[in-house]
């Protein structure tokens, strides 16, 4: 009887700190700043389309990522996210490439395994003053996919699109790696 009481509030001590833990997950932000950028914190972050560089011909690529952006804003960002024309500072891009790349292929010459690679660059303005906080490297990465369902492709890109988002964001909000001082010391 006392065993059975035991092994009964040992589950139920597990259920309430999973419980806890969960509910502790909910609504988690990364809350970034930049405040290296020697400028006060923004009141809010708008995301604007991003432009389409002339070679780029895949359709409708400027939408997700914007989705992307803006998810990404919301997750790794402090500042709320507002209208492009109403915040204080505003994220602007280009989308640079988009390619195909072969892949893999059966002994029968059948091809099995493809991928997509997204390339895009952003920078950070103060909307009001026209100046540029901040530029991000551009990012480029490939996502692959096995080929024979029609969705594949889709799936990938949306997930290079994810990444790009992401690193952008980062790029743009997190801090500087330090720099390391590869000169040999003075002595007094």
């Amino acid at each position: 009887m006392i065993a059975a009481r035991s092994v009964r509030s040992r589950r139920s001590l597990g259920w309430a700190l999973a419980l806890c833990f969960a509910a502790g997950a909910c609504g988690w932000r990364a809350g970034l700043r930049s405040p290296e950028l020697g400028v006060p914190a923004p009141g809010s972050v708008g995301v604007e389309l991003f432009d389409v560089a002339n070679g780029v011909l895949e359709r409708n690529l400027e939408p997700r990522l914007h989705q992307a952006m803006t998810r990404a804003v919301l997750d790794w960002v402090h500042e709320p996210l507002v209208s492009p024309g109403d915040a204080d500072w505003v994220v602007r891009g280009r989308i640079n490439q988009y390619n195909r790349r072969g892949g893999i292929r059966s002994s029968d010459h059948l091809l099995l395994e493809s991928g997509v690679r997204i390339d895009a660059s952003a920078e950070l303005v103060d909307r009001r003053s026209g100046e540029t906080l901040g530029r991000s490297s551009r990012t480029s990465i490939w996502s692959g996919y096995a080929t024979g369902d029609p969705r594949s492709e889709r799936e990938a890109a949306d997930r290079a699109l994810r990444n790009v988002a992401e690193t952008l964001i980062l790029d743009l909000f997190g801090r500087p790696a330090p720099e390391i001082d590869a000169g040999v010391q003075e002595d007094g």
